[in-house]
């Protein structure tokens, strides 16, 4: 599957990609994110009331979410710097799917939510490579 077609689908068929293995995190990635404000999407994971029918629970501490939580702020900080700086990082479109189904937008850019955890978890990889490597 080449980037075209990615782009061509727009951004949920990246989301759908993350949710086949690892879908629960990264929802809740996606919660924290998506709110006006970081404490609305903190208040949100901390009580659920989605994740087990019939119970508010803490899904930060249950399922640790702390990775996600240190993710959603690094990337509500890098959301702000670029847009007091006036920083284009990312360029967005509207995909037309057809009569059936409504159209997306689509983005593509340095640091647009699917390219940011992308791009944080393969320097951590790399980071953690490069320290086997100095072991050695």
């Amino acid at each position: 599957m080449n980037n075209e077609h990615l782009r061509q689908r727009g951004n949920p068929r990246h989301d759908r990609i993350l949710e086949v293995r690892k879908g629960l995190y990264y929802s809740f990635y996606k919660k924290l994110i998506g709110e006006p404000s970081f404490l609305e999407g903190l208040n949100q994971i901390t009580n659920d009331n989605v994740t087990e029918y019939g119970h508010t629970i803490n899904t930060l501490k249950r399922f640790n979410l702390y990775p996600e939580v240190i993710l959603g702020i690094a990337f509500k900080l890098f959301r702000k710097v670029t847009d007091r700086s006036h920083w284009v990082v990312e360029r967005c479109w509207q995909v037309n799917r057809g009569d059936v189904l409504p159209p997306v937008v689509s983005c593509e850019g340095t640091f647009e939510n699917w390219s940011f955890i992308f791009s944080i978890i393969i320097l951590l990889l790399n980071t953690n490579y490069l320290e086997y490597l100095l072991k050695i």
